[in-house]
């Protein structure tokens, strides 16, 4: 395991440079193809900011997300798949409940993606900013307007700030949620599968078989949440790339 672990983060290392390298010198290539009146339009430090900090929120998410995608999925089919051996009455049961937890899921998903857009956004914003002062330093000295650039810099910084506090106030609030329902469900095994026991449909053995399956299918529905958030927040990324690529 610890073997196959090291190719594992070696080659996902790998790729995900790669997809970097490539995806920066294919935007690179498209912008030194449009034409003026684009660049008149831009700011070059917001075009600089999803050259480089956009493109790199975009590697997680096509690497090491990947893989975990797939092991989670792996022992999601695998734990069902043996909980209805044993006991399809109450496997149903634990499937009812998922809607729940993945319901959270989509509506945290949808909040974190408009808010890592805004993130990036009020970023590459900052970025233009020092860009436009320090490449016209001479013209700011002239007028002497360093106070005002600092003013108009902090302000814009603050802005970065507060969108990045929204952000990690949904994203704080998630974790502790997904736990709270995968530990609820997990309760609601017991008092089911308790049922169960008693009425001689279940054994107390294979009732505990099914509380360890059920921490793997919570285990992975949790990590399929997590997942998404952190695809959703992706995706306000990858837009603001391929928004480049199609202009």
């Amino acid at each position: 395991r610890s073997v196959f672990y090291y190719i594992q983060v070696y080659y996902l290392s790998f790729i995900g440079e790669r997809i970097v390298v490539d995806l920066r010198l294919q935007v690179y290539a498209h912008l030194q193809q449009l034409s003026l009146r684009f660049f008149a339009d831009r700011r070059t430090g917001e075009l600089i900011s999803r050259l480089s900090s956009d493109v790199t929120v975009l590697r997680s998410a096509l690497t090491s997300n990947v893989a975990t995608v797939l092991s989670q999925t792996v022992t999601f089919i695998g734990s069902l798949v043996l909980m209805l051996a044993l006991n399809w009455r109450l496997t149903l049961f634990i499937l009812a409940l998922a809607p729940t937890v993945a319901g959270a899921g989509v509506i945290f998903g949808s909040r974190l993606r408009k808010l890592s857009t805004e993130v990036q956004d009020q970023l590459a914003g900052s970025t233009a900013l020092a860009e436009e002062a320090l490449s016209n330093t001479r013209i700011v000295k002239a007028f002497t307007r360093e106070p005002f650039e600092v003013r108009r810099y902090g302000e814009q910084t603050e802005r970065t700030f507060q969108a990045t506090m929204r952000l990690n106030v949904i994203r704080s609030a998630f974790g502790p949620l997904i736990t709270f329902l995968a530990f609820s469900s997990l309760a609601a095994i017991l008092w089911f599968g308790g049922r169960e026991v008693l009425a001689g449909r279940l054994s107390a053995g294979a009732l505990i078989a099914f509380l360890v399956y059920g921490i793997n299918i919570a285990a992975s529905v949790g990590a399929f949440s997590s997942l998404y958030t952190q695809l959703q927040e992706a995706a306000g990324a990858a837009r603001r790339v391929f928004e480049l690529l199609d202009e």
